[in-house]
Parts: structure tokens; C-alpha cells; sequence
């Protein structure tokens, strides 16, 4: 049998031989390997016995018994349910392939195809089945996978044509950094009404006394400082950047693998060619021996001819920073200038937060556990400035000193009180939990220079030698919002009570005459209107008076102090209905008790009070009304005073006084009254400070679990900004 009966299936034999037959002979001429032929000499055996010749090109090959005896026509059988299923797939589903679907179906049909002709044509791993197989299948691709679907279904899988109305294509979500998605899934959620825990769980973002930018959180629990870096006995990872440089490379002549592949597929082509020639007569056995040993020569040169240049190539590559020694600190006139941030705190994720909002932090100077505050010119235990001191001043723009340790004695939250704890136990020296004190303290400074960095809109720290200023500006900005309580109100009957109030507290108008009279005469109900008590405080007829009081031009020009005086009445009122509280008007004495609460109120507003039961009066200078209408007459007083009251017993003035009572439960009303130092543990830049200081040992979990706000030192709703007040803008 010569070499195309081997290449092309030609399985005839020569049944009158005498010689040996070749065990080649009996192996189908799709199963042989290429390049085999039945002159092939036998040069040795396998482990097993089975015979081992080497082809004309040097190739070997064993021949052994297949185990699979199945028929060509058992194997097709047997297959076919698992070929029509898996074409059946894709057919009913072509847009969406399976990862298997596409990996293995369409490479194997195209590209892969012709990549294993390296195997199956030139290194004797192959047949020559599968060559003209391959040969025959690649190019199909989708269209050919089109055909064989429409003939399973019936329908198409997709137009035939170009490439690309023929193939899908897959393109990557275009991403939002992590922070800007989950401000926007934060905004959506609370307009909708979610919950703070809701949004915490589901975006880990939150807002400071619910308001203002939502704010994340960085892991400080690696933070590191030098002072309990030696304690830690911290190792700290390589850091890297990537940076871009101009390399000479050896490169050679050799085909790209395009053209390997498209080599492949023209062999292949041309060897069926070959066959169909033979078939056909039109050239003998050793024409097609000679074409088919050519095609091979052609593709070992084509595959094996490289020659060796050089070329400049760009690369990237990643470059070890070497870290820079953790330092206390520098001054500057101590070697190397002024110490850096970087010099000073460890903090990855910190100087990575900073990098990707573009926030350079490479100059900007620290220290921590240096020297203490008073060398500095300071006593505090740390400080940090919104721009970097000149480099002459021996001051860093953030900085903690060895003051910090000093609250060791006074823990400032539980993360504290677990360090002490272990010190007071035993478990660590006393320089650990000073440098423990002094890292707290280095992170409460440098989420100041974060807020600063950033202009924080809650917050940026706070200094509490300007307290006495800012609660000057925070007064200012309650009585704005009380007198613009009592003079945008809509309705002209509670405009015209508050009015007429003005005029009883503050305008010499003489009611003596009303004392014992209509108001409170026992044929009237208890009861008035606010046009009843204009009738009896002005008369029926005086039309001018009371016109005056309708214009209500007193309450638009009202002070801040009148306003205030407004609510010391309001505050008596409150006084009066907690008495009748409790004698309901079912109770057996619930008018004696109500006249008796009315006569106190009508006191205590007038300023008067009856002296030792005889019935002498004395003025009260601390009263509601002062001097405005003389210190001796009484009678006047209780008379304003008594028409004040029914004036508040006719409910016009009931929202007003609610309002009143919101504004001043407020922060800011209550704020105005604390302490200097109060006022500066309430500021949201220290809040947030004392916060970080707080969590800075939690694990991500414990993080997760308890929201910051959950942990907060001081009331949420009387924190205030300090930008609000105009603090940074004045300094």
C-alpha cells in the first residue's frame, strides 16, 4: 500500500502477497498516523510488545490493538443524542452561550482547529483522519453552526453575513468608584424613606447628626506610629508603584501566529486538493507523494525560520518603594528638615484614600511623641493646622504630643479603657500605653487635617478659646429664627393676639378700670375671644386703638429681647397648666385651685405678690413687664397681666407657643448655655475626631455592626458645625 492510500483511505491491499504483511496494513486509513507508510522499518517495541517503526521523516510511531471495536457505526450511534443535545443548546439560546458552549464549540471550530495541526501533522500525534477533519471543519464556524441548528429547529441562530452581525459582543459595566455609587444608592434610599440602619447595612455610609455629606470610614486598626511600632514589633508590607521605561528586546522574523494558523488551514486545503487529483487520475502516486511531502517541507520552513533583532519595547513594571524609617519627628533645624506625614504614621489605607481623591500629602509635616506640648508653645495634647506653618517655625501642621499620655489617668473611650485595663493589669509597660495614647491622639489630628483637606461640611475641629465668640454668633441665630417665629404666622387672629400681647406688656395704655370689670365678670364665660378682650381693654368704640393693634406693625419690628419676654409669659402659662393637671373639672376643687393657679400667674407676670396676706403690694423689677409702666401702679399690672391671660386661655396663641418650645429645645438654643469646653466636645469636627479615636481598634465585623452613630459621646441633635457660625471664615 503506497503513501496516498494511507493519506486518503485508499484501503486496498494486495491479497496475493506473499511477504509478511505490515501491521500497518491492518490499521483503517483514517487512523494512521501522518506521514506513515507501510515501508516504514520496525525499530524497536514498547513496555507492552506492541511494534515501533519510525517513518521516511524520522518519526515513530506504535502500532497496538484499539480497545474501542466498536464499529464506525456503533461510535456515530452512540453519540449522536449527546451531539444533537448540545447543538439543541445553543440553537435555543445563541445570544447567551454557555462559558462551555463558546470555549470549547467555537474554538474548537476555528482557532484551536488549526493550532493541533502542530500535533497532528507534524508531531506525529495526529491521524490522518484527524487532519482532513480539520482541515475540513475550520472556516465553519457560526455560520456552519447556523446550518446544522436550522436543521435540528427550524429556525436560524443568527443572519449569516460579517462577523460582526454574527457574533455577539461582550463589553465591561463602565464602573463608578465605590464611594460615588453608594452616595447615590444612600440619596435614593433616604429619599425613600429608609432608615439610618437600613442604608448603613446596605452602603456602610452615614451622616453626622443626619445631615450634610454622607461619610465613609477607614480601617485604622493597622495604624502605626513609631512609639508602638517597637511594641507591635510590626512588619511592615512592601509598598509598590508602577512606572514606565524603554527596554531593548530580542525579537525574530518568525510567522505570527495569524499567519501560522492561516499556513495550517492552507495545507490542509491543498492536501484535499491533492486527494481529489489522485482520485481523478489527473496524477499518479508518486506525483501525489511528492505534492504531499512538499506541502510539509513547505510548512517545517515556514514554521522553524527565525532570525534574531532587537527592538525598544515601553513596559510597565512594579517598583518597590523602599519605606522611609517611622520617625517621632523632626524639627526644623534638626537634620533632614521637618519630619513628613509619611515619616511618621503608618497608614495605608489612609495615604491610599488620599492618592485617590488627589489630596498630596507628601509635604506635609508631623510629628508624634516628639517633645511635648509647651515646647511647642502649646498645652494641648495635639493640634493641627488647616495650612502648613512656615518652614522657620519649630511647629508641624499636624501634630501629637507626649502630653497625649497624660489620659492614660482619664480614659476617653473603651478602646482606652482596654489598653489601661492590660496596663493596670500588668500586661503591658507603662511606654506602651503611652505610645497607644499618643497614636489615638495622632488619628484624632489627622481626621482634622482630612476635614480641612476636604472643607468638610460637618465639621473641621474646633478650638475652645473661641467659644465665647461663637455662642455670641449661636444667640444671634435663635433670636433670628424667634422673631421670625412670631411674624410669619398666617393667620391674622394669632398675629393680632401676639400683637395685642406686645402692646399689654410693653404700652402705657391704663386698664385700671377693667379690674373687677367685664373680664372678669362672673355673667361672662371663662372664655374669650380675641375681639372680646380688644372690646374690654379698648372699649367697643375706640376703632383707632384697635386698628393700631390689627396692623400688627409692633410684631414685625418685635426684638430678640421682646421675643424672649414672649416666652418667659409662655413659660408661666406652661406653670398654670401644670397645676390645673392636676384638678381635672370633675375634681372637687377644681375652681378654687383655678383661681388660685390664675392669681399666681397674673403675680408672677405683673411682678407683684400680696405681702403677708394684708394685701400690700410690691413691685418685682425681674417681671415680665419691668418699669414699662411705672413701678407703683399695681392695679395696672394685674390688669395687663389678667387680660395676658385670657388672651392665652383663648388657644389662638396654642401654636405659636409649640413652635416656640420646638426652637427652643433645640441644640442650638440649649447650646448657648454650656460650658466652653461643652461647646467643644459638641462641634462635628471633634465629634468625628473622637469617634475615629473610638473605633480605631475594631475589625471590619465589628465595624459593620455597630455604626458610628450608634457610638456617639454626646447628644446627636445638639451637635453643631463650626463653618456654620463662621468660625474658619473669620480666622
Amino acid at each position: 500500500m503506497g503513501l496516498l492510500d494511507f493519506i486518503f483511505g485508499n484501503d486496498e491491499d494486495d491479497l496475493e502477497a506473499t511477504e509478511p504483511k505490515h501491521p500497518l496494513e491492518s490499521v483503517p486509513g483514517w487512523s494512521r498516523p501522518m506521514g506513515a507508510s507501510t515501508n516504514d522499518p520496525q525499530v524497536g517495541e514498547d513496555d507492552a510488545g506492541n511494534p515501533v517503526f519510525r517513518t521516511a521523516l524520522g518519526r515513530t510511531y506504535t502500532v497496538r490493538v484499539n480497545p474501542d471495536q466498536r464499529t464506525i457505526r456503533q461510535k456515530v450511534t452512540d453519540a449522536a443524542p449527546a451531539v444533537v443535545e448540545a447543538v439543541k443548546d445553543y440553537a435555543q439560546n445563541p445570544t447567551l452561550p454557555t462559558k462551555e458552549q463558546v470555549g470549547q464549540f467555537a474554538y474548537d471550530a476555528t482557532v484551536g482547529a488549526a493550532e493541533d495541526l502542530d500535533n497532528i501533522m507534524f508531531k506525529g500525534e495526529g491521524t490522518i483522519g484527524d487532519a482532513l477533519g480539520l482541515a475540513s471543519g475550520v472556516g465553519l464556524g457560526a455560520r456552519g453552526a447556523n446550518i446544522a441548528a436550522k436543521a435540528l429547529t427550524g429556525d436560524g441562530i443568527a443572519p449569516e453575513g460579517e462577523p460582526g452581525t454574527v457574533l455577539g459582543l461582550f463589553l465591561p459595566a463602565i464602573k463608578n468608584s465605590k464611594h460615588q455609587s453608594n452616595v447615590t444608592l444612600a440619596d435614593t434610599m433616604k429619599a425613600n424613606g429608609a432608615s439610618r440602619d437600613e442604608i448603613w447595612n446596605k452602603t456602610g455610609l452615614w451622616q453626622l447628626a443626619e445631615q450634610g455629606e454622607w461619610l465613609t470610614e477607614i480601617d485604622d486598626s493597622k495604624a502605626e506610629i513609631a512609639l508602638t511600632a517597637k511594641f507591635n514589633k510590626t512588619k511592615f508590607p512592601k509598598q509598590y508603584k508602577t512606572e514606565t521605561v524603554i527596554e531593548k528586546r530580542p525579537t525574530t522574523s518568525a510567522p505570527s501566529r495569524e499567519d501560522r494558523i492561516s499556513a495550517k488551514i492552507q495545507v490542509h486545503k491543498t492536501l484535499l486538493e491533492i486527494q481529489k487529483d489522485f482520485v481523478q487520475g489527473l496524477i499518479t502516486e508518486e506525483e501525489a507523494k511528492r505534492l504531499a511531502m512538499a506541502q510539509q517541507v513547505y510548512l517545517d520552513d515556514l514554521l522553524n525560520n527565525k532570525t534574531t533583532d532587537f527592538e525598544e519595547v515601553e513596559v510597565t513594571k512594579k517598583v518597590e518603594i523602599p519605606r522611609k524609617p517611622l520617625t517621632t519627628g523632626r524639627g526644623p533645624q534638626m537634620k533632614g528638615g521637618k519630619s513628613t506625614l509619611d515619616e511618621v504614621l503608618f497608614h495605608d489605607d489612609f495615604f491610599s484614600e488620599m492618592s485617590e481623591m488627589g489630596i498630596d500629602v507628601s509635604n506635609t509635616t508631623a510629628e508624634a511623641g516628639r517633645r511635648k506640648a509647651q515646647s511647642a508653645g502649646f498645652s494641648a495634647s495635639g493640634n493641627q493646622f488647616r495650612s502648613e506653618p512656615s518652614s522657620f517655625q519649630d511647629v508641624n501642621r499636624i501634630n501629637s504630643y507626649k502630653n497625649a499620655a497624660n489620659w492614660k489617668d482619664a480614659p476617653r473611650n473603651e478602646a482606652d479603657k482596654v489598653i489601661v485595663d492590660k496596663w493596670k493589669k500588668g500586661e503591658i509597660p507603662e511606654e506602651q500605653v503611652d505610645a497607644e495614647m499618643i497614636l489615638s491622639t495622632m488619628l484624632h489630628e489627622v481626621q482634622h487635617f482630612i476635614d480641612a483637606e476636604v472643607k468638610s461640611d460637618t465639621g473641621t475641629g474646633f478650638n475652645h478659646l473661641d467659644s465665647p465668640r461663637v455662642r455670641g454668633e449661636m444667640r444671634s441665630e435663635l433670636e433670628r429664627q424667634l422673631r421670625f417665629l412670631v411674624s410669619t404666622k398666617p393667620s391674622t387672629e394669632v398675629k393680632t393676639a401676639l400683637s395685642l400681647m406686645h402692646e399689654l406688656i410693653y404700652e402705657p395704655v391704663d386698664l385700671e378700670d377693667i379690674i373687677g370689670g367685664t373680664l372678669l365678670s362672673p355673667s361672662k364665660s371663662e372664655k374669650f375671644s380675641v375681639n372680646d378682650i380688644l372690646d374690654s381693654v379698648y372699649g367697643p368704640e375706640n376703632s383707632y386703638a384697635k386698628s393700631q393693634i390689627t396692623e400688627l406693625g409692633n410684631v414685625k419690628n418685635m426684638s430678640a429681647h421682646q421675643v424672649l419676654n414672649l416666652g418667659k409669659v409662655f413659660d408661666k402659662w406652661r406653670e398654670y397648666n401644670t397645676v390645673m393637671a392636676s384638678f381635672p373639672p370633675d375634681h372637687i376643687n377644681h375652681n378654687i385651685a383655678k383661681q388660685d393657679a390664675k392669681m399666681e400667674f397674673i403675680h408672677r407676670v405683673s411682678g407683684t405678690v400680696e405681702a403677708d396676706g394684708m394685701g400690700a403690694d410690691f413691685y418685682n423689677s425681674n417681671s415680665v413687664m419691668g418699669d414699662m409702666v411705672g413701678p407703683n401702679n399695681v392695679d395696672n399690672k394685674r390688669a395687663r397681666a389678667n387680660a395676658i391671660f385670657h388672651l392665652l386661655d383663648s388657644g389662638e396663641l396654642n401654636d405659636v407657643m409649640d413652635e416656640y418650645y420646638k426652637t427652643m429645645r433645640s441644640g442650638l438654643a440649649q447650646n448657648i448655655n454650656v460650658s466652653d469646653t461643652e461647646l467643644y466636645y459638641l462641634e462635628g469636627g471633634e465629634t468625628k475626631s473622637r469617634l475615629v479615636q473610638a473605633r480605631r481598634d475594631m475589625t471590619a465585623e465589628e465595624r459593620a455592626a455597630t455604626p458610628p452613630y450608634k457610638m456617639l459621646d454626646r447628644d446627636e441633635e445638639r451637635i453643631w458645625f463650626a463653618d456654620t457660625y463662621g468660625y474658619w471664615n473669620k480666622k
